[in-house]
């Protein structure tokens, strides 16, 4: 299995290194300079428009449930229906789409890794309503006009336990809270960064057990936001938030039952632990 994960891990890397259609026999599929990977395959779609998604279903035959790789890029997918098949992935990865969401996922009941990314005109994660779990991560980085969470209402856990992955939130500066993740248990890590919109966590309702609580660089942070139920954090850390007092930091620690881990407080609004405004 490691092996298997170290040669997926160096494929992607390949991404836009040639067409996977160039040793195929059918020379007749169109468009073949759509192809993004030289890795495509019955489990494996890689196309960047939906003109190439139905000819990599034309050659290799109809999406399969259970796929290895899905990367889209530059289109919207929404406009083709047969995506609404899959329903688990090793590896989806989109960019650039032309889609305000993501119903063509709707299906999708797990994953190990998700990374969406740069993808300028999404502005909700409406049709990940199946997910429930993520085994390895979940990116969102640069997608500037998303607006909220709404959609990931069914997922419980991002990588439960260990070390790295989980949940990764960097520059979606229209996100001005959390909300959305209403069924989410557990993750290894919730790392929050340079989000400029962001003025709380909002509130995760469900969450017993994460292994690094991180906000970093969130300019408009004012509040936490709520963890009722937490009662599990190896790491708490809140740095460079510039409005963001370090008594909301304290007294996240503090509701903690037992909390036995690291409190970091670090270049957050000045003179702002609970001593100080006492």
């Amino acid at each position: 299995m490691h092996v298997r994960r170290t040669i997926l891990a160096a494929v992607v890397l390949c991404v836009g290194c040639g067409d996977p259609q160039d040793s195929q026999t059918n020379t007749d599929l169109e468009p073949r300079e759509d192809a993004i990977c030289d890795f495509a395959g019955p489990k494996a779609l890689c196309r960047a428009s939906a003109e190439g998604v139905r000819a990599h279903i034309e050659e290799f035959g109809p999406l399969q449930k259970e796929m290895d790789w899905i990367i889209l890029d530059g289109f919207d997918p929404n406009d083709v229906e047969e995506l609404k098949a899959v329903e688990s992935v090793v590896q989806l990865q989109l960019t650039n789409l032309n889609s305000q969401n993501l119903g063509f996922l709707e299906m999708l009941a797990s994953a190990n890794r998700i990374r969406i990314e740069r993808n300028f005109q999404l502005e909700s994660l409406q049709g990940l309503e199946s997910l429930e779990v993520v085994t390895e991560s979940i990116e969102l980085r640069e997608n500037v006009a998303l607006e909220s969470l709404t959609g990931l209402g069914a997922l419980r856990e991002i990588k439960a336990r260990g070390t790295g992955g989980g949940l990764r939130l960097l520059q979606n500066h229209e996100l001005t809270d959390l909300n959305g993740l209403d069924s989410l248990e557990q993750a290894s890590v919730i790392h929050v960064q340079s989000n400029k919109g962001l003025e709380s966590s909002g509130s995760f309702p469900s969450l017993l057990d994460v292994g690094a609580l991180v906000f970093d660089n969130n300019d408009a942070m004012t509040t936490v936001g709520d963890f009722p139920n937490l009662e599990n954090v190896s790491f708490l850390t809140f740095r460079k938030n510039d409005i963001f007092p370090d008594c909301e930091g304290e007294k996240v620690a503090e509701a903690i039952p037992n909390f036995d881990g690291k409190l970091t407080l670090e270049d957050n609004k000045p003179n702002s632990r609970c001593a100080d405004l006492e």
